[in-house]
């Protein structure tokens, strides 16, 4: 899923140490239900930069995800394979997150 405006407010600037804003509301405890029963894979442009990964999941449990679940989170260096891309892209996110029942159907199993 996309890190910038799925998870995090969107921003203008991505600087891949430096992340800023609060969560999209209801976005930490709908991750952390999605991982308990699939792989997550966070995609975003600061995923190549060295330490970007460890910035989001610092900033990830800074909002209160479980450090157990963020070291779980695989960052990708380029957009992966997947059963389901979560994004502006892919399966619209339009601020609403979808039941963990309806998405069933997508995903695969956990890894």
């Amino acid at each position: 899923m996309q890190f910038e405006g799925v998870l995090q407010g969107a921003t203008t600037s991505v600087d891949a140490w430096a992340i800023a804003g609060q969560p999209v509301a209801g976005a930490i405890s709908w991750l952390e239900r999605l991982a308990t029963r699939c792989c997550v894979l966070i995609v975003s442009p600061r995923n190549r930069a060295p330490g970007a990964a460890s910035a989001m999941c610092a900033w990830l449990e800074q909002h209160g995800l479980p450090h157990e679940v963020a070291a779980r989170l695989v960052f990708p260096s380029d957009y992966p394979e997947a059963a389901l891309y979560i994004g502006r892209s892919h399966l619209t996110f339009s601020g609403e997150f979808p039941s963990l029942d309806e998405l069933e159907p997508l995903l695969t199993k956990k890894a």
